[in-house]
Formats: C-alpha cells, sequence, structure tokens
C-alpha cells in the first residue's frame, strides 16, 4: 500500500518538473503596410498553438480622442471576433487601475524582473518600405524630368 503512495508521489513529481522544464514560444509581430497595422500574438507548447490573437485594424480617430480595433481571437480552437473602442479617459483609468494593483502587490516588480530575465529574444527581423518609396520617387523623378 505504501509503495502506490511513493510511485503516485515520484510520478507526480517527474511530471511537475517536466511541465515546468517544457518551452512556450511566444511570439509577437507587428506589421504596417501603408495605413494597414496589424499584430498578432502567438503562444506555441509542444509545436501546438495553444492562443492566436490577431488584431489586424487599429484607428486612431484624433477628433474625438478614440482608438479602436478589431481583434480576433482562437483559444484552444474557439474563435471570437471583438470589435473593441478605447477612448483617452479609458486608457486613463487602465493605468490609474494598474498602479493601484501594483501597490498591493509589491513583490510583483521583482517577480516580473526575475521572469523577464528568463526570457531570450531568439530572432528580431526589421522591414521597412523605405527602399521601395525611395525607388517609387527616383522614378517619378525620371519621368518628370528625364536623366
Amino acid at each position: 500500500m505504501h509503495l502506490w503512495i511513493l510511485y503516485g508521489t515520484v510520478v507526480f513529481i517527474v511530471l511537475v518538473v517536466c511541465i515546468l522544464a517544457m518551452r512556450v514560444q511566444i511570439s509577437c509581430i507587428y506589421t504596417r503596410q501603408h495605413k494597414e497595422d496589424l499584430l498578432e500574438v502567438y503562444v506555441r507548447l509542444l509545436g501546438m498553438t495553444l492562443f492566436e490573437l490577431k488584431a489586424p485594424t487599429m484607428d486612431l480617430n484624433l477628433s474625438n480622442q478614440t482608438f479602436s480595433f478589431t481583434e480576433e481571437e482562437r483559444n484552444l480552437g474557439k474563435e471570437k471576433v471583438k470589435k473593441k473602442k478605447w477612448t483617452l479617459s479609458t486608457m486613463k483609468r487602465f493605468i490609474h487601475n494598474s498602479r493601484e494593483w501594483l501597490r498591493h502587490f509589491p513583490k510583483f516588480k521583482y517577480r516580473a524582473e526575475a521572469f523577464l530575465r528568463k526570457v531570450t529574444v531568439t530572432s528580431f527581423t526589421w522591414h521597412t518600405e523605405l527602399a521601395l518609396v525611395m525607388r517609387q520617387v527616383r522614378h517619378n523623378y525620371l519621368e518628370c524630368y528625364g536623366e
């Protein structure tokens, strides 16, 4: 009887160690082409996508100071499409509430720093459209004025 408890405890500890040793891949991709924005976030574990978020359009309206976006979310097969709108007051309230929340958790900063120390960036890619714009400007110049 006591051996089953010992075996169960050992198996449980081995499973916990294996789960803690698994590598979680978090990909954040932000692209902007002309006036089109796209934010994509993927969370993968063992090659399986656990969470996927796409926020394809982000619109900033300066006249009424709102920031709106459409969000597509896939969480373990469940798909949701949400339209969100933030105003300046909503963002201020969010920042204020975050500060209040952080006051209740003084050790949160240290835990977050310890977590972020273990985060590694494995690849960083930056693409710009500057070369395409310069080529178009040169092409337009040559059309107008010749060589």
